[in-house]
């Protein structure tokens, strides 16, 4: 059974698309994390520009997952990996700066 929005043919939730467990077990093992080592782990559905996906987002070891996995196959259509910024980063890199201004001033009188 298949559902008409706007022209294009839906198919249904419950029989066609692979789910939100194996879309979640997709990316967990492209991005080599255990499941129980992964933080902040969502899963949502989204029907974008006609094509039915899973978007995939957690935490793992200082970094941000995302990842689109097609609803239907289960292939990865985005895989993205960035570091997580922490206040401790925020404040070495402070840090460094007002130690070169510092030199900075030192060396330019």
């Amino acid at each position: 059974f298949k559902k008409e929005v706007s022209g294009v043919n839906v198919p249904d939730p419950t029989t066609e698309y692979i789910g939100k467990v194996k879309a979640k077990e997709i990316a967990l093992a492209n991005a080599g994390v255990k499941e129980a080592d992964a933080r902040k782990l969502r899963v949502e559905f989204e029907y974008d520009d006609g094509v039915a996906k899973y978007d995939v987002d957690f935490h793992f070891n200082k970094y941000d997952y995302d990842y689109e996995i097609d609803a239907l196959t289960g292939n990865i259509l985005k895989a993205e990996k960035d570091r997580e910024i922490s206040f401790s980063d925020i404040f070495f890199v402070r840090w460094i700066e007002s130690f070169i201004a510092a030199l900075r001033n030192l060396f330019t009188k």
